[in-house]
């Protein structure tokens, strides 16, 4: 295995990690109020920043 995909792995176990302890009803909550204002703010610095602005692009 590469050293590439070990990584991915690896993230890929966190990330899973992580959902596994969203409650899925505040998880539907929270899509459904972002999915239904007309206009959403983001803020971020750095490496958050930068996921902010992806999220925007999505959004628009």
């Amino acid at each position: 295995m590469t050293d590439l995909a070990m990584r991915a792995g690896h993230a890929a176990d966190a990330l899973k990690a992580a959902a596994s302890g969203v409650d899925p009803v505040q998880a539907a909550v929270f899509v459904d109020a972002i999915a239904t204002p007309n206009r959403v703010v983001l803020h971020g610095v750095g490496r958050e920043g930068l996921m902010m602005r992806a999220r925007q692009t999505n959004l628009e």
